[in-house]
Formats: structure tokens, sequence, C-alpha cells
């Protein structure tokens, strides 16, 4: 347990200093110029896991139902090429990670802990609306999407893997803060 949270720590680390922000090319004449970027960054993604809930709720009944809806945290990393004037292909890996700890009633025992992490990696089309200093994308995308499911009970621990196409939706902002740097801001649904 301490290897992974060395790991997260140095991954947040990397991921601070690269700001959220992405490489590009802007300029005055932005409809006139092609872009081309990385970015990388935290953000928090809101989860809808009712099958898992019920399961938890159900099987490991907390002092307090868990809610369906919950905050987890995303890393994420993605470089995106415009291909034309008004379009462009956005490869992307995403990371989401949520664990759920729920006490034992037996005080000497360790607390349950139930993680789920998923790997996502998409590939997007992107409409591109381009402005002075600014980039608005709106894409559409697919990618298989690989999940694991890990109980750490206090008498066993055991783990699932599930997998499958996943389908994301997505708004894209971009502004410029130099001739090399822009802010990035995205909203999805997946």
């Amino acid at each position: 347990m301490l290897q992974v949270s060395n790991k997260l720590l140095y991954l947040i680390g990397m991921l601070f200093l690269c700001s959220q922000s992405a490489l590009s090319q802007p300029s005055s004449t932005s409809s006139e110029r092609f872009y081309n970027g990385i970015a990388v960054g935290l953000g928090v993604s809101g989860i809808n896991a009712p099958d898992m809930i019920d399961y938890l709720n159900y099987n490991f009944p907390p002092a307090s139902k868990l809610d369906d809806f919950a905050a987890a945290a995303e890393f994420f990393g993605s470089g995106a090429f415009q291909i034309s004037s008004s379009w462009g292909i956005k490869i992307e890996y995403a990371y989401l990670i949520k664990t759920y700890t729920i006490p034992v009633p037996i005080q000497s025992f360790p607390d349950n802990n139930f993680t789920s992490k998923i790997h996502m990696p998409t590939v997007l089309a992107q409409y591109i609306i381009p402005g002075d200093g600014f980039l608005f994308k709106f894409g559409v995308g697919a990618g298989y999407h690989i999940a694991h499911f890990s109980q750490d009970l206090y008498y066993s621990n055991t783990q699932s893997q599930a997998h499958g196409v996943g389908i994301k939706l997505e708004a894209e902002g971009n502004t410029a803060f130099d001739d090399h740097l822009s802010g990035y801001i995205a909203v999805d649904i997946r």
C-alpha cells in the first residue's frame, strides 16, 4: 500500500508541474494556423455506479447508506492534432480511481476497502471553432476501457475485472497565455 501511495504522490506532483496546460501555436491569425498540442492534468469526475453501490450497501452495510453518485479522481493525458481548418483528432488516456471504506463492527479489525480503477484510452474526432487567442472544440469518440475492482476485507482480498467499449462526448476550451502555452478546461460525458 505504501508503494502505491508513493507512486500516486509522484504522479500528482508531475501533473501539478504540468498544471493542466496545453502546448499550442496561438496567434492573432488563429483561423489560418493548425494547432497541435498536449494536455495533462487531474480532474474531479462525478460517477454513478448503482450496481457496485447496491452490492456494497447490501453485503457490507455501512452506518449510513452509500449514495449512487460520488466524486472520483481522474488523471489524464492527451495529444490533439488538427487535420483541417475545422476538424482534429484527439488521442487520450484517462485513469479514474475511487475507493470506498466501510468500517468493520469489531473495532480491533481493519476497515473494509473497496477500490475501483478504470483505464480509459479514447480516440475522438473534434470539431474546432478557432478564435482570436482561444479554441473551442466539440468531440465524440470511443475506446476500449478496462476496469478493476478490488475488495480488501479484514479476512480476505479478491479482485475482478471488466472490459468493453466506452463512448465519450466532450466540450473543450483552450485559451492562449503566450505563443506556446494555453489553459485547458473540458467537460465530458462517458
